[in-house]
């Protein structure tokens, strides 16, 4: 889902992303399935789950993203906070944001 943040004024905005991961991530289908190689690639680069990764992706987003992590399983809750000691570097930021079918300016 494509989206634009405006900031109108001098507000401090905050973007908040919440979304169900469910089992992994939300978007198994034949349509992201480069992005769901490309997370899991991702992933095993940085240690973490590919859940994980798009979670950290989204925290390294240009608009200072956050995320709401909505799970009751301790296990998977410990798993999705590795999110934030990935220190994610702008070109794999965009490999990943490219892998969504995004194109570049």
């Amino acid at each position: 889902e494509s989206f634009r943040l405006k900031n109108r004024g001098n507000l401090a905005v905050v973007g908040i992303a919440h979304r169900k991961l469910c089992l992994g991530i939300n978007i198994i289908s034949d349509d992201f399935s480069a992005l769901n190689r490309k997370l899991e690639e991702m992933g095993e680069k940085y240690g973490v789950s590919p859940s994980a990764m798009a979670l950290a992706w989204l925290l390294r987003h240009p608009a200072g993203m956050q995320v709401l992590i909505g799970t009751m399983n301790g296990e998977r809750f410990g798993e999705l906070c590795r999110a934030c000691d990935v220190r994610l570097s702008r070109e794999d930021w965009y490999q990943i944001f490219k892998a969504a079918g995004n194109v570049l300016p």
